[in-house]
């Protein structure tokens, strides 16, 4: 986890939270109040922002530094809760009213199996109704098009990301990564697992968990092969 232990001290400045996505969740989930859980929460900035909205949000990351630096964020809140933790295997109690798990952070996951244990993990984290929202990156698209590039990020004040992919197999990219922030550079190279939508489906089923919606983006444009993203959306 170095690479997000360095990230964190400007992540905020890459990956700011976006309102559309705020505006997404609170639909998703209902009116507060309510527990969410927060898995892979980054630096905390959506959780912070449901948190805000009436929510009792508990975040959780691997990265100490991603943790950090949304605790300080907190301001010293006890919400939301923001703990260092492994997302597959969450010890944040039961009977949330709904978790999300965004950012392309499930495909970081070793794999079917991998992903398919967490998501039979987390059906236990919910209450009876409670609602789920997954948003990873459209590997259809990916794997048909052989995208070899996501867009470079580039800020004014002169932070940027470039994020390229390597196909190994229809089983494994390896995602390349340079940041430039400071003056300082930081370069890092990841499997990702290249989930697709119907696969991703099919674990969910084995889950127990039940698609309601599915989307091309936070926008909540219909989703086509050539979308840049997918979110699912669903309950038990």
């Amino acid at each position: 986890m170095g690479f997000y232990e360095d990230f964190a001290f400007c992540y905020d400045r890459i990956f700011p939270a976006d309102p559309e996505t705020v505006r997404f969740l609170q639909e998703s989930f209902g009116p507060p109040p309510g527990r969410l859980a927060d898995l892979a929460c980054g630096t905390g900035g959506y959780a912070l922002a449901l948190a805000g909205s009436g929510y009792e949000v508990t975040g959780i990351d691997l990265a100490d530094g991603m943790v950090r630096t949304g605790s300080e964020k907190a301001g010293g809140r006890s919400n939301p809760r923001l703990l260092v933790q492994d997302m597959s295997r969450p010890a944040i109690g039961t009977d949330f009213k709904g978790w999300y798990c965004i950012g392309n952070s499930l495909v970081h996951l070793d794999g079917p199996a991998a992903i398919g244990a967490a998501l039979a993990e987390w059906r236990k984290l919910l209450a009876p109704g409670g609602r789920w929202v997954i948003q990873i990156l459209n590997y259809d698209r990916i794997l048909a098009k052989r995208i070899t590039a996501l867009p470079t990020i580039e800020r004014a004040d002169g932070v940027s990301l470039v994020r390229e992919y390597e196909f190994r197999s229809n089983r494994e990219i390896l995602f390349k990564t340079r940041l430039t922030c400071e003056g300082r550079s930081y370069q890092n190279q990841v499997p990702l697992y290249p989930l697709t939508r119907a696969g991703l489906q099919e674990l969910l089923r084995t889950a127990g968990l039940m698609l309601t919606d599915e989307f091309g983006d936070f926008d909540r444009a219909p989703w086509s092969p050539d979308s840049f993203a997918y979110v699912a959306v669903g309950t038990l």
